[in-house]
This record gives C-alpha cells, sequence and structure tokens, in this order.
C-alpha cells in the first residue's frame, strides 16, 4: 500500500502495536519511554500528563526559532519526538515500548545526475498526472492562490485539464494572516489573465482571547486550529458556499 501526505499510522495486532510517520518527518508524533508510554501529535497534551514537567530551555529556544524540532529532543526532558526513520514498537502485554530505524521507501525518480531540463520535464509529467485524477473528481475547484511557484503549479496543472478553478485570496488583519498585496496582486491577476472567477475571503475579525473559546474551537477543528488567527470570520468564509467543494 501506498500513502500519500503528512500522516501517522497506527497498527495494533494482538499485544502489539506499531507507530510510525511520513517519512521526512514533518508530522509531530512524540512518545516516552518511561514506565507509562504515551503516544500523541500534541505536545499541550504531554504537559498535563506528566506529574513533574521539566522544561529545556535549549529546546524551547529551538523550538521557538526553529517552529519545529531538529532532533529527537523536545521541550520536554522526559518527552522525544520520532523522526521519519523510526518506529515505535509497543508490547502492551508487558507495557514495553522500543524505538526501531526503518529503511525510508525507495523513490520513483533520481534526479541527482540529471540536466535541469529533463528535472523539469519528469515535475511536469507528474504534476499533469496528478491533476487528471483530481479535475476527473470533481469540477468545482478553487485555488487558494499566492504569487509562488506552488501556486502557479496547482494552477498551471488545472488549466491543463481545461478546467475553470475560482481563484481566492484572504484578506486578514493580523500576521497570523500573513496577507501580502503583492500575493493579492498576484491572485487577481491570474483571475483576469486566464479569465476565472475571483473571489476575496474575509478572515479578519478580533481573534478569540479566552480559554472557553479556545477549548471550544480545538474541540471543534483539532490541532492547529489557530494556524490562522482562528477568527470567526476565518471559519465561516471557508464554510460559505463562495469556497468550491475543492480548494486547493
Amino acid at each position: 500500500a501506498q500513502a500519500f501526505g503528512t500522516y501517522a499510522v497506527i497498527v495494533s495486532e494482538g499485544d502489539h502495536v506499531t507507530v510510525f510517520g511520513y517519512p521526512n518527518g514533518v508530522y509531530e508524533i512524540y512518545y516516552t519511554t518511561q514506565d507509562d508510554w504515551i503516544v500523541s501529535n500534541s505536545l499541550y497534551l504531554w504537559s498535563s500528563t506528566l506529574s513533574e514537567p521539566t522544561v529545556r530551555k535549549h529546546e524551547l529556544l529551538v523550538n521557538i526559532l526553529e517552529v519545529s524540532e531538529v532532533t529527537d529532543s523536545t521541550i520536554f526532558t522526559d518527552v522525544k519526538r520520532l523522526a521519519g526513520s523510526e518506529l515505535l514498537s509497543i508490547d502492551t502485554s508487558r507495557d514495553e515500548i522500543s524505538v526501531e530505524r526503518i529503511t525510508r521507501p525507495d523513490t520513483d525518480w533520481e534526479y541527482q545526475d540529471e540536466s535541469i531540463e529533463a528535472v523539469v520535464e519528469d515535475y511536469s509529467e507528474r504534476v499533469i498526472s496528478v491533476f487528471e485524477d483530481i479535475t476527473a473528481a470533481t469540477s468545482d475547484l478553487g485555488i487558494q492562490a499566492t504569487g509562488g511557484l506552488d501556486s502557479r503549479s496547482v494552477l498551471a496543472g488545472v488549466l491543463r485539464q481545461e478546467a475553470d478553478p475560482a481563484i481566492l485570496y484572504a484578506i486578514g488583519n493580523s500576521p497570523l494572516t500573513n496577507t501580502k498585496d503583492n500575493d493579492l496582486d498576484a491572485a487577481r491577476g491570474y483571475a483576469q489573465e486566464f479569465d476565472l472567477d475571483f473571489r476575496q475571503l474575509d478572515w479578519g475579525g478580533p481573534l478569540p482571547t479566552d480559554r472557553p473559546e479556545w477549548t471550544t474551537l480545538f474541540q471543534k477543528y483539532g490541532y492547529r486550529y489557530n494556524t490562522y488567527g482562528a477568527t470567526q470570520k476565518f471559519y465561516n468564509s471557508l464554510a460559505s458556499s463562495s469556497v468550491p467543494e475543492l480548494l486547493m
């Protein structure tokens, strides 16, 4: 079987549990090898389960500056992060947990000795193949566009299939919404150039400031609910009829 995207997988068979994640390790999986083992994708949960949490000051600074952990160490002394090249092997009958190395899956491409022209040609074919499948699934498409390479690749892939995606851009009122006038101009430019529908979303409004509201949002939307500030307008805009069935 093949899995595409960022993920964590937990497989249970009898008394044995295996845990692993995305090979590049960008999906957080935290664990402890203490007497009472726990596996979670949230350090917030760890703060409530550790009887005497000890914070590593250096790792806390790294987390702030790098946005993520760069080793298996985390901000808590007794908590580690699972790498993409590792798996957790858990024996529930003995209440034992161990970490094992796994090999990265073989890729179906090798660019090391290829020319830039060959790489671009292969990349183009992959983009075309992916969007053939996407446009076959639905014609109600939207692209949350910026002026970056990813947006342009997605737009090119969709247009190649003779689809007419809506172009969307959101305007916010805080650093979390990361609004840039140049990106807005680029999104409008795509719509004008290819005669596409342009839709501007409103992600402004006050940020939630009290714990009950945070708890409600977490329970409804899960981890990373506040990535874009968690204003009510943010959620309302994405749930509105102006957003297509598939938003990329």
